[in-house]
């Protein structure tokens, strides 16, 4: 693999000479993009349609290169004649403005930097009957499909607000309100009763691609949980068996967190919760074995029912029937707690060297904080999973202390967990009951998850856990401004507008 790109060159240099293509009398932008133009003056209907800026049809410049190309393709014993040309001579001052602009070029450059931004490193084409993945869509480019006018909007508001590339940021708005459309159209009751499966999953993925565009641009501070619910409504329509296919089961598998999280902000329960919804996927059936990622969020799902229980706890009229409910969503938070605390010895003894510290000092960050030292992992991986035990930690504490669970008892659930022998890694060891160091311990892994491989993808898993550590230390000024900062960065520099909103939401709702 490693010549691959050797091999294609020599194929290049030796492959015969091209024949001279007959002239296109299309616009330059359709023959920027390979399509067939309609030809219409003064600008064609196929940009017009697509949201494109044709360019006209002025006759293409001839580049520099040209003669070279054609003598590298020359017949052997060709005559060439060749002419010295003097270099131009060098003129300070500023340089010329390309006379290419980005139209021609922006569908390829924006998808090619959301591939590199979310480290989609190869296509992959999953079987008929499975869904499609993020790379199959863009490969097949439908122009007719909600899923890939979602995905171009997404990678051009990307690529807009990591570059100032204000004229790319408002095309990406057009592209949203033309996928927006599509996706209604597929959802009307008409286009249901005939719509594949093929299809269905396609939706998905639209609904996936709004709501992170809305994450990036925060129209309006709901939109992105509305797109979360809608998203939601599709995978319960589609039912746990279309899941368990190996495309399918990966976008419930990575997206199920972000979607109970979007629940957990709104405090209401989710059909996810349901046992069936937790093993058909990963069932007998698939023969796959749950990842720690996997068990941390069955845990996850059923939070959002804790805190919708919770608020419905004044509603309840006679004092019986409260202390009922009040004793049953007790036992449930216990049990979580302690299943929690399971998994996490479980963890310990898995990865006993997956994580180490480093001076606070040896930071990426342009800025420091008052943590003495910082964490890093062998992988993203690692990282992703401490920190969800610890957000998983800081929602059932918060819940104990609503429903005045004594901290005795918590003491004594997570104690019965506790890892006797060597500790390794520098984390709290298992078994240990402590909020304000599970939500430090977010905190020492924000400068490896902003650096790691995940690149954005990293960054914005911080999110909801920065959030709810940021919670738990509302008595650390410091802390609280050094957050502030971290999430203005995931905004600036990650392209996710919500970050400089996510304490907020976390206050108000969790």
């Amino acid at each position: 693999m490693e010549h691959l790109g050797e091999m294609r060159l020599f194929d290049s240099l030796t492959e015969p000479p091209p024949k001279l293509a007959r002239r296109s009398k299309g616009c330059l932008t359709c023959l920027q993009r390979r399509v067939k133009c309609d030809a219409t003056h003064p600008t064609c209907n196929r940009c017009r349609n697509g949201f494109y800026t044709c360019r006209g049809y002025v006759k293409p410049p001839i580049f520099i290169n040209s003669g070279i190309a054609q003598q590298a393709h020359s017949p052997t014993g060709s005559k060439i004649t060749t002419r010295r040309v003097a270099r131009p001579e060098h003129h300070a001052g500023p340089r010329p403005t390309p006379f290419l602009g980005l139209d021609g070029f922006r569908d390829k450059i924006t998808v090619t930097h959301l591939f590199e931004r979310f480290r989609i490193k190869f296509i992959f084409l999953p079987e008929p009957d499975d869904a499609p993945t993020i790379s199959s869509i863009f490969h097949i480019a439908d122009e007719e499909s909600s899923a890939y006018i979602a995905g171009r909007a997404l990678s051009e508001v990307l690529f807009g607000r990591l570059h100032s590339e204000s004229s790319t940021t408002h095309h990406s708005t057009r592209l949203y309100s033309k996928g927006l459309a599509f996706l209604r159209s597929d959802l009307a009751p008409a286009s249901l009763a005939s719509t594949t499966t093929r299809r269905l999953y396609t939706n998905l993925w639209s609904s996936l691609f709004f709501s992170l565009y809305e994450t990036m641009t925060l129209s309006a501070p709901r939109n992105w949980l509305q797109h979360c619910q809608g998203l939601l409504a599709m995978v319960y329509s589609l039912g746990p068996h279309a899941f368990e296919r190996q495309a399918a089961r990966a976008f419930l598998e990575y997206n199920r967190g972000y979607l109970i999280a979007s629940c957990i902000l709104l405090r209401r329960k989710t059909f996810l919760e349901q046992r069936k919804w937790k093993s058909v996927s990963w069932g007998p059936k698939t023969n796959i074995n749950k990842s720690f990622r996997v068990l941390l969020e069955d845990i996850y799902c059923d939070i959002p029912g804790y805190l919708q229980a919770t608020d419905n706890l004044s509603a309840k009229n006679s004092g019986a029937e409260r202390d009922t409910e009040i004793a049953r969503l007790r036992a449930k938070i216990i049990q979580a707690f302690s299943d929690t605390e399971s998994l996490r010895v479980q963890w310990q003894a898995k990865y006993p060297t997956a994580c180490h510290e480093a001076p606070v000092t040896d930071g990426a960050l342009p800025f420091t904080s008052s943590l003495k030292t910082i964490l890093r992992f062998t992988n993203p991986e690692r990282a992703f999973e401490i920190n969800s035990f610890n957000t998983i930690r800081l929602l059932l504490s918060s819940l104990a202390n609503q429903l005045e669970i004594p901290e005795p008892i918590l003491l004594a659930t997570t104690c019965n967990r506790a890892q006797s022998g060597p500790h390794q890694v520098p984390l709290l060891s298992p078994g240990k009951y402590c909020p304000t160091t599970y939500a430090l311990e977010i905190c020492r892994t924000v400068e490896y998850m902003m650096c790691c491989e995940w690149d954005i993808l990293g960054a914005f898993a911080l999110i909801v856990p920065l959030a709810i550590a940021s919670r738990q230390l509302s008595h650390r000024l410091d802390m609280q401004a050094w957050i502030s900062r971290v999430f203005k960065m995931i905004s600036t520099e990650k392209g996710f507008k919500i970050a400089e909103h996510a304490t907020d939401m976390a206050a108000g709702n969790i």
